[in-house]
């Protein structure tokens, strides 16, 4: 049977990080078999005609804005999920930047004390991420700003002001390991400016590629364990994106001579190809309902984020949204190993998460989620 995508996605804020009022970025889509996609549409169409006669088209954005709206947008997804499943990878900006920050200064080919193997330890290169995060707020605010003009001594002051932090807080080691891309410094610039510059729009100095790297690798896993013959993903019209997509998608649905999956310390699997995802174009919001639908989803997705973040007050229709979609598709993918789901996010988030979940009693500050790693790499 083959199947179609519908995907869009929300709080782009392109290069900037930092946007307090967007600190995420989400991108989600609904799956539905090919055959029976006609049923999802008219069900959105059906529910569009019912709720929002008066309206163009279905947009989260304005539909969210009250408990009804919210209400609203829940019958939706009861209604479509009869025939669609529902992906999404969430991104936190902030812990982004302190993931970026790993990447940079923490790389084998220009560090002198990394050793080539811990590129493949994405788990421990998480939990460094993590105590960046929870430790080196002026060097995540810096590099932030630094990202969208870099410029090479800008790179080493952040290195600097970073060394600076994780000895104040006592990460001695770590900061000694992090000094070896002080030699570094003129090939880091250069590599990350190629990087920027090799795809159109800046669209590598945004998160929106390479979570839709990250989405399309999220796609291609699910269809593949349960043998999904052929899926094709539709996404909405992006301007600055429209030729970066497609660009990134033909480089991995490109036959290969060697194939390979790659799976990295904490069980996350890297696939060089994709087999079952045969396709990606854009589509007109207006001409699509499933598109809409996704807008909708993904918008409700990055608002609930969004308020558990923030700590703001959360609407009855939010929570039964947050334990349904939030809680629900996150036991699942843990208990039969089908992801439906990808969190790019600091373990704070998820710890609070799962405290508007009701999972854990009481919720952590970051300063007690903060404890000396054990990191291979210091043994070297």
């Amino acid at each position: 049977m083959n199947f179609n995508i519908y995907c869009d996605e929300s709080g782009n804020s392109g290069g900037n990080y930092l946007d307090p009022q967007q600190p995420f970025y989400v991108l989600s889509g609904w799956l539905v078999p090919q055959n029976i996609s006609y049923r999802a549409k008219n069900r959105v169409k059906h529910f569009k005609d019912s709720y929002y006669g008066e309206k163009e088209e279905l947009k989260g954005s304005e539909i969210l804005r009250s408990n009804i709206g919210q209400h609203n947008a829940n019958t939706l997804f009861r209604e479509i999920g009869e025939y669609c499943t529902p992906f999404y990878v969430i991104a936190e900006k902030r812990y982004c930047i302190a993931a970026k920050i790993v990447e940079t200064y923490l790389d084998p080919i220009h560090n002198n004390k990394i050793p080539m193997e811990h590129t493949w330890k994405n788990a421990e290169r998480k939990d460094i991420a993590d105590l960046i995060y929870n430790t080196c707020e002026r060097a995540i605010e810096e590099f932030g700003r630094v990202y969208k003009n870099p410029e090479v001594n800008k790179f080493t002051q952040v290195l600097e002001l970073l060394i600076e932090e994780l000895n104040e807080k006592g990460f001695i080691e770590l900061g000694k390991i992090f000094s070896g891309a002080y030699d570094y410094m003129d090939a880091i610039f250069e590599e990350e400016f190629s990087m920027i510059e090799y795809f159109p729009n800046n669209a590598m100095r945004t998160l929106n590629l390479p979570i839709f790297i990250s989405f399309i690798q999220l796609i291609e896993e699910f269809s593949t364990k349960v043998d999904l013959k052929k899926v094709s993903m539709y996404h909405d019209n992006t301007k600055q994106f429209y030729k970066a997509y497609p660009e990134a998608f033909n480089w991995y649905a490109a036959k290969k001579k060697e194939d390979f999956k790659l799976v990295l310390q904490n069980g996350q699997v890297i696939l060089s190809s994709l087999k079952k995802l045969k396709s990606m174009s854009f589509t007109d919001s207006l001409d699509s309902p499933l598109i809409q639908a996704a807008d909708v989803f993904a918008s409700f997705l990055n608002m609930y984020s969004t308020r558990v973040m923030m700590d703001k007050k959360i609407s009855p229709e939010s929570k039964k949204f947050g334990k349904l979609v939030i809680g629900g598709l996150l036991q699942s993918s843990k208990s039969d190993g089908l992801r439906l789901t990808d969190l790019v996010s600091s373990k704070y988030f998820v710890k609070k998460l799962a405290f508007s979940q009701g999972l854990i009693d009481e919720l952590p500050s970051k300063e007690s989620l903060i404890e000396y790693p054990r990191f291979s790499l210091y043994s070297m």
